[in-house]
């Protein structure tokens, strides 16, 4: 590896760690997709990546930031006549986007016919009932790359524990190579696993907003969420914590089985706990009240490292 990758992946992993900090500042999910966004602008000498959402229904694909030059974006308004706006694409079968969904993977494009075909996808967001629209747009699609002047285009599917959350692609005027393709999966990753805790950190807030009538459906989040969650009962004097509930995707991480912990002292279970720093955290949310956000540190025991 030349001292110009060393010095890309160096680079990358600033960013990764960017993600990481903005999470455990508790962050929102716009500004760590507007932190990805704009970072990736300078390391892929790119427009910056722009990020696409599942909607609830997994039909569209809902763009989360747009990221092209403003004399850019006025250009290609000027042509079709009509706002850029943010939009939602139609996953269609056969698509480029529901086909790097589907398969998980990611990948490069470089032929112009592709691209051509890529940025035609957008033109499904016009509803069908203005046909006239998307007739003359399409037309226009080849002025529309010679504005954009894109050569090179890059997706990544945003997937954490095998849950597809979206995509994130980044268009370029230079052709990417495998070593992008690599640099990007391991952005991807860190963004996938911070858009799926803010998701699920969202998703309990509302139900607990709620307070007693959405308890059977906190009870249906709680077991099918796809992040670990272990519910706790202070005791000794508020010198312990008990086991009182564990969900399954817990169960999975952390290798252990909810009826054998139910009951127990997380000191019994976690041995290593106290070390690990996170005790002191369990006594003083409990004491205060207030929320905390624990880093990514490392943690053993007899049983468990990682």
């Amino acid at each position: 590896m030349g001292n110009d990758e060393i010095r890309q992946k160096l680079e990358d992993l600033e960013l990764i760690n960017s993600i990481n900090f903005a999470i455990n500042r508790g962050d929102s999910l716009n500004k760590i997709i507007e932190l990805v966004s704009t970072k990736t602008k300078k390391l892929f000498s790119s427009f910056g990546a722009t990020v696409y959402l599942l909607s609830e229904d997994k039909k569209y694909l809902v763009i989360q930031r747009l990221n092209l030059p403003s004399a850019v974006k006025k250009r290609i308004e000027s042509l079709i006549k009509s706002e850029i706006t943010m939009v939602k694409i139609p996953l269609r079968e056969g698509s480029h986007y529901y086909k790097t969904l589907k398969a998980k993977k990611l990948k490069i494009i470089n032929d112009t016919v592709e691209i051509k075909e890529l940025i035609q996808e957008f033109v499904e967001t016009i509803p069908e009932n203005q046909k006239v629209m998307r007739v003359m747009i399409k037309k226009l699609i080849p002025k529309i790359c010679k504005v954009l002047g894109i050569c090179s285009v890059m997706i990544a599917p945003l997937v954490t524990n095998s849950k597809v959350l979206g995509l994130m692609d980044i268009s370029g005027r230079k052709p990417f190579e495998n070593f992008d393709l690599e640099r990007i999966s391991s952005i991807s990753n860190q963004l996938a696993i911070a858009i799926n805790r803010k998701q699920t950190e969202d998703k309990i807030r509302l139900i607990f907003e709620g307070i007693k009538t959405n308890k059977n459906r906190f009870k249906e989040l709680f077991e099918h969420m796809s992040s670990g969650v272990a519910v706790y009962e202070a005791v000794n004097g508020r010198n312990d914590f008990i086991f009182k509930d564990f969900n399954k995707a817990a169960e999975k991480i952390d290798k252990i089985r909810k009826k054998d912990i139910l009951g127990k002292s997380v000191l019994e279970v976690f041995p290593g706990i106290k070390n690990f720093g996170l005790f002191d955290v369990f006594k003083r949310v409990y004491r205060t009240g207030k929320p905390e956000k624990y880093p990514i540190s490392f943690y053993k025991d007899r049983r468990i490292t990682g």
